[in-house]
């Protein structure tokens, strides 16, 4: 069993330059967080969850990490889900950059949305996509059902002094997940909470998926939000005819169109999990103490006779 303690301290020379080898990609980092997710890979690498990959920074110290430990005998798998398709096109720059493609499946969408279409067993988890209260309960509230106990996952912007003005809500979610039994505390690194999942988590384990399986899901996530995603150049090289028409014009324009197609598709993919996104809030609103005491009270004015609309027509 990995045991995982409060003092930070170096598993090899490339875990010591970390940060500073990757302080240039894009994302924000303190270097206890580097130090932590290279370690988390290291470990814990075999299958890595990060949900909001923003550029590619966190993904490549992760995937350094896994593929750093020799007794590691199988490629580590790494699913990134942002719900930008630019951070979605940021990490995959990073990732071919740094030779690290074959390892990575990008998913457009929210975490909702990828837990509906892939049953993975993830063995490590990075939190780093909506700061606010809401965004990270419920991204909490899924990976509980996701995970089994023991799981490291790493929360950013834990330590962030926005949490003190409510710009962010990392803080007193990541808390009120710990007082619901769901994970324990470990400690703080850079601006991070690092968490260890407890039985209370419903997650089942799973295989892992098979190389073939894993490239499967790739082409899959491909051809829903576009080549253009992984190898954009590639892509349109492929689509040519093997005899062009020598009109250079006529190129042009199909070239044009495809890549409208392209942005059309990524607009609705975008559209289809904002969508789903407000659906889960609207669930979680309904649900809530707030709105059962409101409904409790418009049966109680009911039965009086009391009920009254304003001048839109709505009860009030």
């Amino acid at each position: 069993m990995t045991t995982w303690t409060e003092q930070q301290h170096f598993l090899n020379e490339d875990h010591h330059n970390i940060f500073e080898k990757t302080k240039d990609i894009p994302g924000w980092q303190e270097p206890g967080d580097s130090y932590k997710l290279y370690e988390m890979g290291y470990r814990s690498g075999d299958v890595i969850l990060e949900i909001g990959t923003y550029g590619g920074r966190s993904a490549v110290v992760e995937l350094e990490g896994a593929l750093a430990n020799p007794d590691r005998s199988i490629k580590p798998q790494y699913f990134g889900i942002d719900l930008d398709i630019n951070g979605v096109l940021r990490t995959a720059d990073t990732l071919e950059k740094f030779n690290l493609t074959d390892y990575c499946l990008l998913f457009h969408g929210t975490l909702n949305s990828f837990a509906k279409e892939f049953s993975i067993q993830p063995t490590m988890v990075f939190v780093d996509a909506d700061h606010r209260y809401e965004g990270v309960k419920s991204d909490l509230l899924l990976l509980k059902d996701y995970l089994v106990a023991g799981t490291p996952i790493l929360c950013h912007d834990y330590a962030n002094p926005e949490n003190e003005t409510g710009e962010m809500g990392v803080r007193q979610a990541v808390n009120e997940f710990i007082r619901e039994g769901y994970a324990e505390f470990v400690g703080t690194f850079g601006c991070s909470a690092f968490l260890l999942t407890t039985n209370q988590c419903g997650g089942v384990a799973r295989p892992r998926l098979s190389e073939q399986e894993f490239a499967g899901c790739k082409a899959d996530v491909l051809s829903k939000i576009g080549q253009s995603t992984y190898k954009r150049n590639t892509a349109l090289d492929s689509s040519k005819p093997s005899n062009p028409k020598p009109d250079a014009a006529i190129g042009q324009d199909l070239q044009q169109v495809k890549t409208e197609l392209e942005q059309a598709q990524f607009r609705i993919q975008q559209v289809k999990t904002e969508l789903e996104q407000a659906q889960s809030r609207i669930q979680a609103m309904e649900s809530s103490k707030f709105w059962k005491i409101r409904l409790a009270w418009f049966k109680v004015k009911k039965m009086f006779g009391v009920l009254e609309k304003n001048k839109n027509g709505f009860i009030k």
